[in-house]
């Protein structure tokens, strides 16, 4: 171990005396209160006597006034709300948040600094938001061109080619895929337009069609009259659903018929089908799947 010439002391000693030297002066600076620094009131005892507010309230230092002859600092703090009115005039007052107050009537709560470091800690995380929006909208528009893609591919006219495969809703009511062979079979599935090129658009039509034979069955079973149009001032109500609202509304007309649309005798019935068939509604007027 290396000595100093004529001192019992080591290298390693005065190293370690001089990190601790560091350390302390650190803390010294830490302490040391700053313009724009977050305070606390320790002591109501301040400068002027006129603070009127209590121990624990919090401001922030505006202005450090360093006296040297008496070895004094004192800081002018900013305190919301205390409402005190300075004179200015014969008759004329303005309220005044500064008090004088020496350091040890304050107590540091919050380094300007650290305000920094919170403002970048907000755009740090303002910055991710963004990245999370971007990320939402570029998965909304990969959903929105498969719907796009979807839709063209419903508009072109398709039948599948030899060993190609394709969809039909089955006896069951489900989805399944066949194999062509251009059978008699399969120019029946086409003719019947029982004949899809995804899975997703035989199961769509399956749903619809299965959700229309419920409410027409619903609409059977509760209906308390039979529909008649030629009997003009019957009422007849209907579902539809309000895009704007986002809700499904129940409608009555007493002589326009639209296709496919079923119809009830009466408001209540009309509300109760909704109760009963709610998702499957939302998802028949909302999704395309």
């Amino acid at each position: 171990m290396r000595m100093l010439k004529n001192k019992n002391i080591t290298i390693e000693g005065i190293e370690n005396i001089a990190e601790n030297l560091r350390r302390i002066k650190e803390e010294i600076m830490l302490k040391m209160l700053k313009l724009g620094d977050k305070v606390e009131i320790i002591n109501i005892n301040n400068l002027n006597g006129d603070y009127k507010g209590t121990i624990g309230q919090q401001g922030k230092i505006i202005m450090i006034d360093n006296v040297t002859n008496i070895n004094k600092t004192y800081y002018t703090v900013n305190i919301p709300n205390t409402n005190k009115y300075v004179k200015i005039d014969e008759d004329k007052y303005i309220m005044d948040n500064r008090m004088v107050f020496l350091e040890e009537n304050l107590k540091l709560v919050k380094k300007e600094n650290d305000v920094k470091m919170n403002n970048k800690q907000e755009y740090i995380n303002e910055l991710e938001e963004i990245k999370n929006q971007q990320k939402q909208l570029a998965e909304k528009m990969e959903l929105l061109q498969k719907k796009i893609e979807r839709k063209d591919s419903q508009k072109e006219s398709w039948n599948p080619k030899y060993g190609e495969k394709y969809y039909i809703i089955d006896k069951l009511g489900k989805a399944n895929f066949m194999m062509s062979r251009s059978s008699i079979y399969d120019r029946t599935r086409i003719n019947n337009l029982n004949c899809f090129k995804t899975q997703e658009e035989a199961e769509r039509v399956a749903f619809e069609q299965l959700l229309h034979r419920k409410l027409k069955k619903f609409a059977l079973e509760n209906n308390n009259q039979e529909i008649n149009w030629n009997i003009i001032n019957q009422e007849k109500y209907r579902i539809y659903y309000d895009y704007e609202e986002q809700i499904l509304v129940v409608d009555w007309t007493k002589s326009t018929k639209n296709l496919g649309q079923i119809y009830f005798t009466s408001k209540d019935v009309a509300e109760k089908s909704i109760e009963k068939f709610k998702d499957d509604l939302i998802r028949y007027f909302v999704s395309d799947k």
